[in-house]
């Protein structure tokens, strides 16, 4: 396994966890279309977003509202538990291009959050994705969760690194 940086890397799921007994794994996906972690041969794991060990992929394909794999370096049961909870990601660079004013996720990591009344929250560590909609993982004085919707986004600036939300500083 070959490890790489953090700006390299697009978290596209997790490891929900083992799957039978021969070294599978459940994945859960974050990407838009379930089916586009498919596509690769070679995804990346971390623990902590920090550093990401490359693993290639043996098979991969849908079960259900997830996806299940397996990797060359993971041959049973107990091994694939080790991995539960860690997050799986794709080189950036072979993710389709985007177009003006879009981007991933990935790219808002670091971004300060601020409110309407300029008081900033801190910096974005991740998301989660709930179900019900996306919230932001703010660290800073005071760790925050901020949903990420219509209503309280009010603005991605990309160029100056920041995020305006219509969300109370004492939430």
């Amino acid at each position: 396994m070959s490890s790489r940086k953090l700006e390299e890397i697009v978290v596209m799921g997790k490891v929900a966890g083992p799957y039978g007994v021969k070294g599978w794994i459940k994945v859960y996906s974050f990407a838009e279309k379930l089916e586009s972690l498919l596509n690769y041969k070679k995804l990346f794991f971390s623990k902590d977003q920090r550093k990401w060990q490359e693993i290639e992929v043996g098979e991969i394909k849908l079960h259900g509202k997830t996806i299940i794999a397996n990797f060359s370096d993971i041959l049973n049961r107990s091994h694939a538990q080790e991995y539960k909870g860690y997050l799986i990601g794709v080189l950036k660079e072979s993710l389709p291009k985007l177009n003006k004013n879009q981007y991933y996720w990935n790219d808002l990591i670091g971004f300060e959050v601020l409110n309407l009344k300029n008081y900033s929250f801190g910096l974005v560590e991740t998301f989660i994705e709930t179900g019900a909609n996306d919230v932001i993982v703010v660290r800073g004085e005071i760790d925050r969760l901020i949903p990420y919707t219509q209503k309280t986004i009010i603005e991605v600036d990309i160029v100056k690194d920041k995020i305006v939300v219509d969300w109370d500083e004492d939430f």
